[in-house]
């Protein structure tokens, strides 16, 4: 899965979502669905290790 995090994105009951609150969305549901395991959520989410610390770190500071 790949994130971008400017913009928006449309969503279907018609309202915008902010494409960096999506991301931080999908960084909560995998954490949740993984019982917090960093390695888990972000094999789920196809993202690198790596990748995933540093959204969780990103995300952390707002």
């Amino acid at each position: 899965m790949t994130f971008v995090c400017i913009g928006k994105l449309e969503v279907a009951n018609g309202g915008t979502i902010f494409l960096d609150e999506f991301e931080k969305n999908c960084l909560k549901q995998a954490m949740n669905k993984h019982q917090g395991n960093r390695t888990k959520a972000a094999k789920f989410l196809e993202l690198s290790h790596k990748a995933f610390l540093y959204r969780l770190e990103k995300y952390q500071r707002v």
